[in-house]
Order: structure tokens, then sequence, then C-alpha cells
């Protein structure tokens, strides 16, 4: 878990396709949002989870069975608790914006929609908290070339990349910024990775740092494990992957 934790409000999915609400979490969450996500299958679902749960904002689908959602919209205004909660309806029926605006949709998004559409949608009219936040990540080899090729493969919206070409570099960058996470080479002359990590897993308030680990040395990911490492990731890795699981550790955090 990240070490300079914020609240996070929750957003709430609703669509009667769970594969869709698949598609439309994972576009939210390349927005790095600062939000928990809760699902519901259709509209009187959404219901109840309004009634007990605090929803910063609601994205829905407009087709659905027992109560579309127009219905849900129209619903949540007559209700003094969630009238001004705002809502986007992802349809493909171009003929239901009308009414979804008399309904008091807050945004209307037409089948397929762009990730910028998506995220003016949230900018403009979800409220400031949830906003995207800033991360910043540490990395670490003693090969210069390599912490710019790792930079170059981790590139992500609203993540700042720190290099440290030697574990002593590193830790006297850990002293200047606040990082969100550290990613280093396990393998490194003078001051290796594992000594490097057992130092930062030592000292407050960087012992709560996320750690993730890049090496081909076939012991690093059992000495790594032991350490309290998050991943451990070969040489070459898959960008992908290595993105997904940083996603996943800081916006969960």
């Amino acid at each position: 878990m990240s070490i300079f934790q914020t609240k996070k409000t929750n957003i709430l999915l609703v669509d009667d396709f769970q594969s869709q609400r698949n598609i439309t979490k994972l576009s939210l969450q390349s927005l790095n949002l600062n939000v928990n996500y809760l699902e519901a299958g259709q509209g009187k679902e959404a219901l109840d989870i309004l009634a007990t749960e605090l929803i910063s904002g609601v994205i829905t689908d407009y087709e659905m069975p027992i109560m579309n959602g127009i219905e849900l919209v129209q619903e949540m205004r007559r209700n003094p608790r969630l009238r001004s909660i705002p809502t986007v309806m992802i349809t493909s029926i171009k003929s239901t914006e009308e009414s979804a605006r008399q309904a008091g949709v807050t945004v209307w998004l037409h089948k397929p929609y762009s990730q910028n559409d998506l995220r003016v949608a949230i900018q403009n009219n979800f409220p400031k908290d949830i906003q995207a936040r800033s991360y910043k990540i540490l990395l670490v080899d003693d090969v210069e070339m390599q912490t710019s090729i790792w930079e170059k493969l981790l590139s992500m919206p609203n993540f700042t990349f720190i290099k440290a070409n030697s574990a002593r570099e590193a830790w006297n960058c850990l002293k200047q910024y606040t990082f969100d996470a550290m990613i280093t080479d396990y393998l490194m002359p003078d001051v290796d990775g594992m000594r490097l990590i057992k130092k930062v897993k030592a000292t407050p308030p960087f012992n709560k740092l996320p750690i993730f680990v890049i090496s081909q040395d076939e012991s690093a990911p059992q000495i790594a494990s032991e350490l309290g490492v998050i991943a451990v990731f070969g040489k070459p890795f898959n960008p992908a992957e290595v993105k997904n699981k940083l996603r996943e550790e800081l916006l969960n955090a």
C-alpha cells in the first residue's frame, strides 16, 4: 500500500452486462481516478446501493431490464439525498438523448465514445476529489540506459519517473523526494538491490513504500518475497503487466 493514501469516494457502474461494466471500469482505471467502483446489474439494484452507500457519481447504461437508465435517473432526481449526484448515461440509441436530458441526466455519451469523451465527462461534472492524482516512481538500475528504457516503456498519464543509477543514489532520492513506489534491479555492483530493499524496509517511513523488482536471477522471487516486495518481473519484462500491477497497487491503496 502507498504511504501517501487519500480517502476514496465511490462511483457506481450500472449495466446489465458484466462485460460492459468491465470495459467501462478499465477505461476509468486508465484515468487513474481516486475512487472505488461499485457495480449494479440494473436500475433497482442501483437504487438499493444508492440507499446504503455514499456515491459521488453514477455511470449507467440506458437499455436494462426491470428499470432502465432513464427510469433510474428519474428516481434519483425525486430523492432529495440523491438528486444532486452527477450521472453519465451511455447508450447506442441516439433517440434517447432528449429523454435522458429531460430526466436529469448530467452527461449523455453515445456509443462508441472515445477515452477523451469519458475523461471530459468525468473531469467537468464529477467531484474534484476523485480526479486523477499524480504518482512519482523511483527507477533504480546501475545502467543509465536501462532506466531510460524503463521510463519509456512504463510511460502513463500522471506518472512521473525519477531515475537513480545506484543504490546509494536511490537512497539519496528517497530522502529528497516523496515517492509512491520503487522499481529496482536486483543485481547491481557495490550495493545490490537486495541490500537496498532491506534498508528501505528497515527505515520508516520508507518501509511502507511498495517495491517492485526486475531481475533474471532465479533466486530473486523467493528472496524478494521474504523482504515484502510486491512483485518480481523477469527481463525483458512485459510493460503492460508491470503497468497493470503498478496501477493495481497504487489505485487500490
